[in-house]
């Protein structure tokens, strides 16, 4: 028996409709590979041929084509892509059915939804905040659209909709099997992501949870499986999550995965955006994905106007959606970033013509208003940039063999150092011991094995890594230490043999804070830094003086500041040393901006709640090097907490925080440089490193740990002389000799 509904579905009308609807979508062809455009050639004989399997109920979907895209996270998301054919009568049925749900759904629920959108979501979340709900609870439902019940669905879906046909179409796209990589798989629960149907499906499953959340009179704001509730205070935030929890579990079978609560001063992330007591920005995990996403616009067209007419599009979006929070620093950067890396894709192109380039680059969509003379310049300065007539390269005479020789044996050594630091980075490593050798294994296949003589550290900077007891014993026996690292980088436990002298130096550091020695190695430590600092600015002067005319301007000038600073940390002492400290440290930072500032969106630096990249990126890092310097400090009988220029507090690794400070630069400073100038897909997720990000830094400074430099007139890997500089520590600290710190050349 059919019903208005049904006949409605299976009417031409709306079938022509939702084709309109299917093309502006413009998605890739399902598992049949019918595209848009083929399916178009012959428009109204398929449409007709649709009409009629609808109407004789003898329409039956074809699988689904299975698609897996990169997280930011460093895992996948499947999606489950309908054909051309089927994705028309999942919005023919769309069109039909979604007026009878719309009426019912609740005012917090702004996904998938005419008229509404993110914008209206952050604006309700905004005008709550202004009412005084201070306090945020973030999250969203893990796997959510793989977790939906079908039996659950279709019984939400009946209370509207009552046509046997209709509800036997959406039974039919719910079971539907797909073909992907992995071959086929059964469609037993869930809903596809990359179905036209599906967003409806999703809001009418969440209907329930809405409506429970109001009941309880709490302050919803929902987007698809992400939400916020805004509360007075902490507790009423939490209490107000755990009944969340309690009723996804219960009532529809579906879990948390991200879950928080912040006050609003602290800062947090929605819908891309970041919420902070002065306004809202762009998240900075979101800039660094638009990057990403430029470099691929870019690199996916072989000529000048693909890659405009790529940009562009994608440029009126990030404008629109974007636009209204206070993201015009970072609009800025995003224009810059563009504009140098399509000059640089321009300089790849055969037979650009200098004329023609600069009438399609007039059409070129900016970040940011600008006039027409203003356009003008930027079309000047990109044409100079892709340099449409580069001189011809002189060909590179070979290297001597002398030469040749001795690089072949830096790149060896360096190789066998950085392989003397065993990482485990990710989750669903096993590391254990085979005879008198450390193995490495991820699902049963054999990843990485060292003789455990080789070994000097073993850094676990991942939750879910696992590791055997006999290789616990073994690194005891063998004086390795075992280090584990939280998110941010820091060093949160260690491992060490019992027979390592432990804090035996003590008494002697008290000593050397009393007597005034440990005023002289906090100069010395003072000293180094800034001198260190010096050093990779005049570095980078060398190369970078053409890109960064900012950077190149300001050099000088810095360098000058930071030598007057320095010569007075030899009367300084206390607080009045530490003040030149933090000046030097403001004029490097000042430097690092513009080093930086076409590569990534550094302001200034930030230590703790840092959510932009680069911080994080410095921020990790040095937790990186504090667990490497960590156990130097304790073999070496020097006790952590009892610091020469940091203050000793309770809990606080003061010297700790002495001896790290020479090595920034050579070790952390450089990498963490190089990866962003390198283009380097680095990723933040939920105001965090992403897991890849965070070991291709590790790896990075491990290199930088491995590389040999000069050393008391010797060619020493970095590693090495941080062992030695603990050592002299030591030394400075019993009396016997002045503390002189680590200079970078």
């Amino acid at each position: 028996m059919t019903g208005h509904f049904f006949r409605r579905v299976c009417d031409l009308s709306t079938l022509h409709r939702a084709w309109t609807a299917v093309r502006a979508n413009r998605a890739g062809p399902g598992a049949d590979e019918v595209s848009l455009a083929e399916f178009e050639r012959t428009l109204a004989r398929n449409l007709q041929s649709l009409s009629r399997a609808l109407a004789g109920q003898s329409y039956v979907p074809e699988p689904l084509r299975q698609v897996y895209i990169p997280k930011s996270d460093g895992r996948k998301r499947r999606l489950s892509i309908p054909s051309v054919r089927d994705r028309i009568a999942q919005q023919a049925v769309k069109l039909v059915i979604e007026p009878l749900f719309e009426g019912r759904f609740l005012s917090c629920s702004y996904g998938y939804r005419p008229g509404r959108g993110p914008q209206r979501a952050v604006e309700q979340l905004e005008s709550l905040i202004s009412q005084g709900l201070g306090t945020v609870a973030r999250a969203d439902i893990a796997e959510f659209f793989d977790s939906i019940s079908h039996e659950l669905l279709l019984r939400l879906v009946r209370q509207r909709v009552w046509e046997p046909p209709v509800l036997r179409l959406i039974e039919l796209w719910l079971r539907s099997g797909a073909i992907g990589p992995h071959g086929w798989s059964d469609g037993e629960i869930g809903v596809a992501q990359g179905g036209v149907i599906s967003p409806l499906l999703a809001n009418i499953y969440l209907h329930e949870f809405d409506w429970e959340m109001v009941r309880r009179r709490v302050d919803l704001v929902r987007y698809a499986d992400d939400f916020i509730i805004a509360a007075r205070d902490r507790p009423a935030a939490e209490r107000a999550l755990a009944d969340a929890r309690h009723f996804l579990n219960s009532r529809l079978a579906l879990k948390l995965g991200l879950a928080e609560v912040r006050h609003v001063d602290e800062g947090f992330c929605f819908l891309g955006f970041r919420f902070h007591p002065g306004g809202r920005s762009i998240a900075p995990e979101k800039v660094e994905k638009v990057k990403h996403q430029i470099i691929d616009l870019l690199t996916g067209s072989r000529d000048l106007p693909g890659m405009l007419n790529g940009l562009n599009r994608a440029i009126r979006a990030w404008r629109e959606y974007y636009g209204s929070c206070d993201c015009t620093e970072q609009f800025r950067f995003l224009e810059r970033f563009m504009l140098r890396e399509l000059a640089r894709q321009m300089k790849s192109l055969d037979g650009l013509d200098r004329s023609e380039s600069r009438r399609a680059l007039a059409g070129l969509e900016l970040f940011l208003p600008r006039s027409a003379a203003g356009r003008t310049q930027v079309t000047a300065l990109v044409l100079a940039e892709a340099g449409l007539k580069p001189m011809p390269r002189a060909k590179a005479k070979p290297r001597s063999v002398g030469n040749a020789v001795a690089l072949q044996r830096r790149r060896s050594l360096r190789e066998l150092e950085s392989r003397s630091v065993v990482t485990a980075s990710r989750p669903g490593l096993f590391l254990g011991r085979s005879g008198r050798r450390l193995v490495v294994r991820e699902r049963g296949r054999k990843e990485l094995e060292l003789p455990l003589a080789r070994v000097k550290h073993v850094l676990v900077a991942s939750n879910g890594v696992a590791m055997s007891s006999d290789l616990v014993r073994a690194c005891a026996e063998a004086g390795i230490p075992l280090v584990f690292l939280d998110e941010r980088g820091r060093p949160g436990a260690w491992l060490l043999a019992s027979s390592c002298p432990l804090y035996s130096l003590t008494g002697e550091q008290f000593e050397a804070r009393r007597t005034g020695r440990a005023v002289e190695i906090a100069r010395a430590i003072v000293r180094g830094k800034v001198t260190n600092q010096m050093n990779l600015l005049r570095y980078y002067g060398k190369y970078r003086g053409r890109r960064e005319s900012g950077f190149r301007a300001g050099l000088d000038e810095a360098v000058l500041k930071m030598k007057g600073l320095l010569a007075r940390t030899a009367e300084a002492e206390g607080q009045s040393l530490f003040a030149l400290e933090g000046q030097s440290a403001a004029v490097y930072w000042s430097l690092v901006k513009e080093l930086l500032a076409s590569d990534a969106c550094f302001e200034h630096r930030a230590k703790k709640g840092a959510t932009d990249l680069v911080n994080s990126l410095l921020n990790y890092g040095y937790g990186v090097l504090y667990a490497r310097l960590l156990p130097e400090l304790v073999l070496a009988g020097l006790n952590p907490g009892v610091g020469m220029l940091h203050v000793a507090n309770p809990g606080r690794p003061a010297l700790l925080f002495d001896m790290v400070e020479e090595f920034r630069q050579p070790a952390v400073d450089r990498a963490v440089f190089a990866l962003v100038r390198r283009r380097t897909r680095l990723e933040m997720k939920d105001d965090r490193l992403a897991a890849d990000t965070r070991r291709r830094l590790v790896d990075a400074i491990s290199r930088n740990l491995a590389g040999r430099v000069y050393y008391d007139g010797h060619r020493l890997p970095l590693a090495e002389v941080m062992t030695k500089q603990v050592r002299r520590l030591a030394a400075a600290v019993k009396g016997k000799q002045n503390y002189e710190p680590f200079v970078f050349h």
